[in-house]
């Protein structure tokens, strides 16, 4: 539809460009891939919009899950520095926009998805959009794909309180982990990267997203 691209222009236009994403291969894929067709159909209507989408009310972990806004997304994808022979990790996919895009930079992706059956419904839309370099598995998000790594990259759709070791240990030497930290109500989009067996992190910048309840970090127990 005409509607969606001049949506989509847009969003590449009026949101991506004025918060600093400069990175021409990620506003391409952005204007390229149709968003729409990544969101239920009540949704149709603000697939663009500057905020994040509620595609599912209620999952394992108790709370709702988000498509991130478009911002939010492409200021992760664009902290990771993404490489056109690396292999990416999406982690918390949903209806599959995420690894579309990361489709788009990457030489293959892994999406790992939690809700069973968003990993059919993703599927499906990735092959209708001719994205065929995406392998979407279910899988626990804190846990990732160990089996299929280790990745360049790891994106995690959403902020998290803890990045549990286990991801950490998925990157390759000079693998790069973003997502957004959320402490004392604040979030911030940070890049973590392995090297030499150790991972830093940096802040790239303040970055708000929905908590992934997979991500909280333990309650300490007081005695």
């Amino acid at each position: 539809m005409d509607n969606y691209k001049e949506l989509r222009r847009n969003m590449v236009d009026c949101q991506l460009r004025p918060d600093d994403i400069t990175d021409l291969r990620i506003l391409a894929a952005m204007d390229e891939v149709p968003r729409e067709a990544f969101v239920p159909g009540d949704l149709k209507s603000i697939a663009y919009a500057d905020k994040d989408l509620r595609i599912v009310g209620r999952d394992e972990s108790g709370g709702p899950r988000y498509m991130l806004m478009p911002v939010a997304l492409a200021t992760l994808i664009q902290a990771a520095e993404i490489q056109p022979s690396d292999f990416a990790l999406d982690v918390g996919c949903l209806t599959g926009y995420s690894s579309a895009v990361l489709a788009h930079l990457a030489d293959s992706v892994v999406a790992v998805e939690s809700i069973a059956n968003m990993v059919p419904n993703a599927t499906e839309t990735l092959t209708d959009q001719q994205i065929m370099n995406v392998a979407v598995v279910e899988g626990a998000l804190a846990e990732g794909q160990a089996s299929q790594g280790p990745y360049d990259v790891i994106l995690i759709n959403g902020a998290v309180e803890v990045v549990p070791q286990v991801l950490l240990d998925q990157l390759k030497d000079g693998g790069r982990l973003v997502t957004v930290v959320l402490e004392n109500g604040y979030g911030r989009a940070e890049r973590f990267v392995r090297s030499g067996g150790v991972v830093g992190s940096v802040t790239i910048g303040d970055l708000s997203a929905p908590l992934l309840g997979d991500f909280v970090k333990p309650e300490a127990f007081v005695f």
